[in-house]
């Protein structure tokens, strides 16, 4: 006998959410194992970072500074290190846009975070050398010009917990830095510690590198270091703590709920009991920065209600 099953309007609310909740997991579940990359071969790898698909010719002058080609790296890397650099590159391109580099300690997991930043800076300035090339064949042919590609040279922002200061510092020493000013591979910058003019006890090199303590003078210094229509920008790496991060950039808001919606809406009013506002300007608070406080909006909303309530009956 088959199994009656009532339509969905007559179902407890109970299961109709419990069928509901079960089908989404297996939705994405499904959407997960779609989009998953498995980690390719050596020689996929390696097509993919354009170096040798045989790794015993592999040598010194793999990694060279794309302006100054007599100072090549020393660094090589492990095969290993080839095939997780080019699977962090297609987790990039992949519907997740990103993934989870799980290796145990001491695989050089951090060498491979800067073989991702070098090879993508890499691809870009190539796509970007392309475009001039085209553009100087149609001057020349009396064409319009291509539009320009859209490529993000910013600088990659690393946020790490502070006890991995040292490795990422002392591995750029080690392969990334160049002993002649301005031709390392990587042009690294630390947002973390004391302000530099107040560090005497960090070695010369390190204190060059400091930013300022403060978010605002620090934004600068990496625009001007780093002008975000300049090639050369994708090769810059800022280095920064969790906790050094959310001290320095997030600040208090208005006292009362009111102001809170009131900057998380790009509106905050300029009054006298404000101890302090979100970060910068008005214009400067992020989209990431609203949407913090949007949980507090609706337990406004939902108290305001409830004031209305009150009045009524009272």
């Amino acid at each position: 006998m088959a199994e009656r099953v009532l339509p969905e309007e007559y179902q407890s609310p109970m299961k109709r959410s419990i069928q509901r909740i079960e089908d989404e997991f297996w939705d994405l579940r499904a959407k997960i194992a779609v989009v998953s990359a498995p980690a390719p071969g050596y020689r996929t790898a390696a097509r993919l970072l354009g170096i040798s698909e045989d790794y015993n010719n592999l040598g010194p002058g793999i990694y060279v500074h794309p302006q100054h080609k007599d100072d090549p790296a020393k660094f090589v890397p492990k095969h290993h290190q080839v095939i997780g650099t080019a699977w962090q590159m297609q987790m990039e391109d992949s519907p997740l846009g990103g993934g989870i580099l799980a290796a145990d300690c001491g695989l050089g997991k951090t060498s491979q975070c800067y073989c991702l930043i070098y090879h993508a800076a890499m691809m870009k300035l190539r796509i970007w050398q392309q475009h001039l090339n085209h553009c100087e064949e149609a001057k020349t042919a009396g064409q319009p010009e291509p539009p320009a590609p859209k490529l993000d040279f910013r600088p990659t922002f690393v946020v790490a917990p502070p006890t991995a200061l040292d490795s990422w510092y002392i591995e750029w020493l080690k392969h990334w830095c160049s002993a002649k000013e301005g031709k390392g591979l990587l042009n690294l910058r630390i947002f973390y510690g004391t302000d530099r003019t107040l560090s005497t006890n960090v070695d010369e090199t390190l204190r060059q590198i400091m930013l300022p303590s403060d978010g605002k003078l620090a934004r600068r210094e990496i625009e001007r270091a780093f002008p975000p229509n300049d090639p050369m920008s994708a090769f810059g790496v800022v280095w920064c703590a969790y906790e050094t991060y959310a001290q320095r950039t997030l600040t208090s808001c208005k006292k009362s709920m009111e102001d809170k919606f009131r900057a998380a809406a790009g509106q905050p009013e300029k009054d006298e009991d404000s101890i302090a506002t979100m970060p910068g300007d008005v214009n400067d608070v992020t989209d990431a920065q609203r949407l913090a406080f949007l949980p507090t909006l609706k337990e406004v909303e939902l108290k305001e209600q409830d004031l209305r309530k009150i009045r009524k009956l009272t």
